[in-house]
């Protein structure tokens, strides 16, 4: 309860000029738990009906950033262009939706939640119609880009969306459940992408993201309430400035304020075997096409297909050194199935065993940041999505590279390693002195 009360009584005081303690508009923390402004106390149906879009909004950043991964060789073809090129959209899409949050959170706090995913999921279809509709493989890579950006905002603001909603007692599974959408929506994606593109072509896979991006724009508009509760907030006011200074005064943000929080020593080591499981992740979610569909002459429906290997056990959550186990069993049967031309179940039962621990690391890590620093619950998704992308994109693009040169066998072996060195040098350090570090630099 102390973290609850913590979390209400810091509402916006970061910074004094714009809490004045006597004001009688001033709502002390046992006010603003009884508030009914207040999301936390909505109704438990009035929750689960913006959760559900909020939900659907997280899910299309990452449902958009693999669903065109079984066409690739049908967009490789019709921008005559090497195959790398078109791996590196599918990594800098990834890194740009880690990299734009950090702009979308502090434009939540000064709009408002609503219309930020208003906003961005309105750019997202316009960007999406236009990858569509590209001529050239420079036209698509640019908006590719921005559609990354705009898909990317229920990831930065969600989060604290759902932590504006619920309390301590209810927040860590309502976030497991809003984390289902990293590990979903690249399992979902290509399995859409993969039969449109069998059967409408490959810009079809855009035009569908589109519609799904207008009728999540319409759903936001009539179904969302506004979740940003800010009783105490005063515009700072200075009479001897015009009127755009004083808004300019009030809207001004430093994007990479947020980064500073991976100084903190367990923030870094909280994000960090989170990360790079997930960069592994896209080794093998940016390969399937090359590797099945000569392996097992899959089509590009059926590689999509194969993709739901990936959203398998999505709901356990059990402790790190077992979701590490899992990831090691994972690439191993992976990698070497496929290399003995095992039967096409047998690699992708290594996929639904990766997945596993990619869920259960996803959820434990965002959740110990959020309950570690309830305050600062947007700045924390935004640094774990950052975390993540960034690794994401990094591994996405020497994917190819490390086929080329290691062989599928030996790619996914060295996978399959990387996760339990770097959780070894990490989780132990995390759990013995965590909360010390936490406690010893409390944030202001």
């Amino acid at each position: 309860m102390a973290d609850e009360e913590q979390s209400i009584t810091t509402v916006n005081a970061a910074d004094d000029k714009f809490v004045d303690v006597e004001s009688p508009q001033f709502l002390t923390a046992e006010q603003m738990r009884s508030d009914p402004r207040n999301p936390k106390n909505w109704s438990n149906a009035k929750k689960a009906k913006n959760f559900f879009v909020l939900f659907w909004n997280a899910f299309v950043a990452f449902f958009t950033s693999s669903n065109y991964t079984p066409a690739i060789l049908d967009v490789r073809a019709y921008f005559e262009c090497d195959i790398s090129v078109i791996t590196a959209t599918i990594a800098l899409y990834i890194f740009v939706s880690g990299l734009a949050p950090l702009f979308w959170a502090p434009l939540s706090d000064r709009f408002g939640r609503k219309w930020t995913y208003v906003i961005s999921m309105a750019l997202f279809a316009v960007f999406s119609v236009i990858c569509g509709l590209s001529k050239n493989v420079g036209m698509f890579f640019v908006f590719r880009l921005l559609q990354s950006a705009a898909a990317s905002a229920p990831q930065a603001i969600g989060g604290g969306s759902v932590s504006d909603m619920y309390d301590f007692q209810s927040r860590g599974r309502m976030m497991s459940i809003f984390m289902l959408g990293v590990i979903f929506g690249p399992v979902v994606g290509p399995l859409v992408g993969g039969y449109v593109d069998q059967y409408l072509g490959w810009q079809w896979i855009f035009y569908v993201t589109a519609i799904f991006g207008g009728v999540l724009c319409i759903a936001d508009i009539l179904l969302l309430d506004e979740t940003l509760y800010q009783p105490n907030h005063i515009k700072s006011y200075d009479e001897e400035k015009s009127t755009f200074g004083n808004w300019w005064d009030n809207f001004k943000f430093n994007p990479f304020t947020s980064l500073r929080l991976l100084a903190r020593i367990d923030v870094l080591l909280a994000c960090t075997p989170m990360a790079v499981e997930f960069g592994l992740f896209y080794v093998l979610v940016t390969t399937m096409q090359l590797l099945l569909a000569p392996e097992y002459g899959f089509t590009t429906g059926q590689v999509g297909l194969s993709y739901l290997a990936g959203g398998v056990g999505s709901q356990r959550f059990v402790l790190a050194p077992v979701a590490i186990a899992l990831g090691v069993m994972g690439f191993l049967f992976y990698g070497w199935f496929l290399h003995a031309h095992f039967h096409w179940i047998a690699p992708l039962i290594g996929l639904a065993i990766v997945s596993v621990m990619m869920t259960m690391l996803n959820s434990m890590t965002v959740n110990y940041l959020i309950e570690g620093y309830l305050p600062q619950s947007s700045s924390m998704t935004a640094i774990a999505n950052f975390t993540r992308c960034t690794l994401g994109m990094l591994f996405a693009l020497v994917s190819t590279v490390m086929l080329d040169t290691m062989g599928t066998q030996w790619t996914f072996t060295l996978c399959a390693l990387l996760g339990p060195v770097v959780a070894v040098a990490t989780f132990p350090l995390l759990m013995k002195y965590g909360r010390h570090w936490r406690e010893s630099r409390p944030i202001a």
